[in-house]
């Protein structure tokens, strides 16, 4: 009992010391939308459905890329130019 003790702490020293690979990390979907859903009517379903997508485009516009100073002077030199 000892000995087999002892041999898992020198082995749990040792993976202490040489920690390998890092951990592999899952990131799964949330499904709280579907949990909202649940138990709801046809109607605040769609909304659900409506506001998730809202959701989603948001998302999407907020990882494009903002254009840099000279992309906006050009812009706002082309609506000057259709204004006037």
């Amino acid at each position: 009992m000892i000995l087999s003790n002892s041999l898992f702490v020198i082995s749990r020293l040792e993976s202490l010391d040489d920690p390998g690979k890092p951990p592999i990390t899952l990131y799964r979907e949330s499904n709280r939308v579907a949990e909202l859903k649940r138990g709801l009517s046809i109607e605040d379903q769609k909304i659900v459905d409506r506001l998730e997508g809202l959701r989603e485009v948001r998302r999407r516009k907020s990882e494009q890329v903002e254009p840099d100073e000279d992309e906006v002077a050009a812009r706002l030199a082309k609506l000057k130019g259709k204004l006037n």
